[in-house]
């Protein structure tokens, strides 16, 4: 029996990418001390990403990171929980690359938050300081 003629037991099925299975767990960030960080913490998390497309994010999911506002604002209206790596962050150590090691002498913790956008932003053309 060759390839072509050979039958399949049943029809084929797709093949499931962490970004299609409910409730995936994701750690975002671009520094590689933060992602060593989180291994040790021995989370569970099914994907680690230098960039989150929001457009992925799920109701159920789980996103892990330091992401600017408007992002994690899209993950929580996405039905998905943020979980943010909370830090008291010395002078001396910012706009430094972080290690594992730093971030757990500094007291990284992981802290959920539920953003919300608001409307009345300067962009919606309402400037709170000339407002009457």
């Amino acid at each position: 029996m060759t390839a072509a003629t050979r039958k399949l037991a049943g029809p084929p099925v797709a093949a499931i990418r962490a970004y299609d299975h409910p409730m995936t767990t994701w750690f975002v960030s671009r520094h590689p001390g933060a992602t060593e960080w989180a291994r040790r913490q021995g989370l569970h998390v099914d994907e680690y990403l230098t960039h989150l497309d929001p457009a992925r994010i799920r109701a159920g999911d789980t996103v892990i990171g330091s992401l600017p506002v408007n992002l994690a604002a899209r993950v929580c209206a996405a039905g998905a929980r943020y979980l943010h790596i909370s830090l008291e962050l010395p002078a001396n150590l910012r706009g430094r690359e972080l290690s594992a090691e730093v971030l757990t002498a500094v007291g990284a913790t992981l802290r959920a938050y539920n953003i919300t956008l608001l409307p009345g932003g300067w962009s919606d053309g309402v400037n709170s300081a000339n407002s009457t």
